[in-house]
């Protein structure tokens, strides 16, 4: 929730609409801040590249031993040689767009060390006609009692 809160404000300034489809009972072998970092990386990304008055869209799903969380946006996208270079330290993509916004590159490269340190992977790819999706999968941990952690819900709609 933490997460979503800091993403809320900026959002509604803008009129993007942030929804998810996070079922509750989703968990993997991770703790609570590691999946808080990576969604806060992906979606800081999303919101930042996005244009006025469009979506946002985080969801989550059972993907075989895997939990696969999804952030898709309606930004200016990239090419898939710009995609697989924003894993590189200090990477902003080639877009003249993406020098417009803060950063300096490390982001993305720091979620995927992350990601690549808990078993999972990361891929972008476009969502076509236009925009953005980054895609982790990290392995998935079976309910075998309450615990905290827990995939990350925001709680926004």
């Amino acid at each position: 929730n933490t997460v979503a809160a800091r993403y809320l404000s900026v959002a509604q300034t803008r009129n993007i609409i942030i929804t998810t489809d996070v079922p509750a009972n989703l968990t993997v072998g991770a703790y609570d801040e590691h999946i808080a970092f990576i969604t806060e990386q992906l979606l800081d990304n999303a919101v930042k590249f996005s244009p006025d008055n469009s979506p946002v869209t985080i969801q989550a799903t059972r993907a075989g031993k895997f939990v696969k969380l999804s952030i898709a946006d309606q930004g200016p996208g990239l090419s898939e040689t710009a995609q697989t270079k924003l894993f590189e330290p200090f990477s902003r993509g080639t877009d003249n767009l993406t020098f417009n916004n803060e950063g300096i590159g490390i982001g993305l490269y720091n979620t995927k060390l992350l990601v690549d340190s808990l078993g999972g992977s990361i891929k972008l790819y476009s969502n076509k006609p236009h925009g953005l999706v980054a895609e982790v999968k990290l392995p998935a941990r079976a309910i075998q009692q309450p615990s905290t952690s827990t995939m990350y819900q925001p709680a926004i709609n």
